[in-house]
């Protein structure tokens, strides 16, 4: 892990989702219908009309939060990641069986969303591990990850982070170029961190902050 005690930014989709007065607004590609809505869009558009409280683009769907805790995605979903059994990309907001949700990452084939009742599932490709289950599985449809007591969760292209209350954290999915921030497989397993409070995920690397104000960063620097 590389310390540093500034953070940078870093935002890779292909889709920007925007979120003014508690509405969602989307531009960019829309190969996949991941704008919610058909055709490219350069201005910025609503694209639905219910509250919402936060939102997440991967890299051809996008999911959503509702101002009930209800939780949607729409897009590609090739490998599942929208939640449609059908395995049929989705022009209209599909709802995923999943209550309270407070916690969405979308990744590239993958989604990841944590409950109010501290649980997270994931749904989507797994073929290298990315939804933290030790199986190369296509979920079409939400699959507990852990319950452990998880507070926040964060999500790369391939890879996935989790923050759990005592302040560790795991990670699971593609380690090419070390943005586990540990050795070993891609399974889901602890960090050898402590007393962390916030986690990011970007394209191929990861981000810590502890209580001491330090950055930790790990993965790969092209960049």
């Amino acid at each position: 892990w590389d310390t540093r005690r500034t953070m940078a930014s870093f935002f890779l989709v292909l889709l920007f989702v925007h979120c003014i007065y508690a509405q969602l607004y989307s531009q960019g590609l829309n190969n996949n219908a991941q704008l919610g809505r058909n055709g490219n869009s350069s201005l910025f558009l609503p694209m639905i009309s219910t509250p919402i409280l936060s939102a997440s683009g991967g890299l051809d769907h996008t999911c959503f939060i509702t101002s009930n805790q209800d939780l949607y995605c729409v897009g590609g979903n090739a490998y599942g990641q929208c939640g449609v059994a059908s395995g049929i990309n989705t022009t209209v907001a599909n709802r995923i069986s999943i209550n309270r949700t407070v916690n969405v990452v979308a990744g590239a084939g993958f989604s990841l969303a944590l409950t109010g009742n501290g649980e997270l599932y994931g749904f989507g490709a797994n073929s290298l591990g990315q939804l933290g289950i030790p199986n190369q599985t296509y979920y079409f449809g939400p699959v507990l990850v852990t319950s452990d007591g998880p507070s926040t969760v964060a999500a790369g292209s391939l890879h996935g982070m989790i923050l759990f209350n005592n302040g560790s954290v795991c990670t699971f999915g593609a380690n090419g170029l070390g943005q586990l921030g540990r050795d070993g497989g891609s399974q889901l397993q602890v960090v050898p961190m402590s007393n962390i409070i916030a986690i990011a995920a970007g394209y191929d690397f990861s981000v810590l902050l502890d209580r001491d104000g330090r950055v930790l960063t790990a993965g790969g620097t092209d960049y």
